[in-house]
């Protein structure tokens, strides 16, 4: 029984079929492993860089919790700097402007000079009141300093017939005000 050239081409065309069918399964078998591969490799790489966020947000707040620690710290020096300068010139200006009282215990000490030796300007830089203090105490921090300056300014440094008592009282007022805040807040 022979066979006739349809049914040759009909076999070969069906073995061919056969062929394809097991090379195209054979391929979507390696691409679903493959895929399947990717897959875990995906998910490990992901759970990677969870890990590294994770890590990376720590290392964030320990720099966050150290820097808040460094400006607390150097808060704490620029207050006691302040305070330091502001009682100098307290001192100074209620030294200089203090009147004599008939019923005070002991006799007031006139001191002209120590106002010589006040700092007329903020003693910090602007970026420094900016950065460590809040928008009240530079205000009040401006507000001593201006205070102090027209003292200055108007009745001069000299002033030896005292004739700024009248405004003496408003600098020394300025400054008492600015010491309390940083002492009592």
């Amino acid at each position: 029984m022979e066979m006739k050239p349809v049914e040759w081409i009909t076999t070969i065309l069906a073995v061919a079929a056969i062929i394809v069918s097991v090379f195209s399964w054979r391929t979507a078998h390696r691409n679903t492993q493959a895929a399947e591969r990717n897959a875990l490799a995906a998910e490990r790489s992901a759970e990677t860089a969870i890990q590294s966020n994770e890590h990376t947000r720590m290392q964030y707040e320990a720099f966050q919790k150290k820097e808040r620690q460094r400006r607390d710290s150097f808060r704490r020096l620029y207050i006691k700097r302040l305070v330091k300068s502001a009682r100098q010139i307290h001192s100074a200006v209620l030294g200089k402007y203090q009147v004599d009282s008939p019923f005070a215990r002991n006799p007031v000490v006139i001191d002209l000079e120590s106002i010589r030796n006040v700092p007329q300007e903020v003693i910090f830089a602007d970026d420094i009141l900016i950065d460590i203090f809040t928008q009240e105490e530079r205000e009040q921090i401006d507000r001593a300093w201006s205070s102090l300056n027209h003292l200055i300014d108007e009745y001069g440094i000299e002033d030896a017939e005292r004739t700024g008592i009248g405004y003496a009282g408003q600098v020394i007022g300025d400054f008492h005000r600015l010491i309390q805040m940083f002492e009592n807040g």
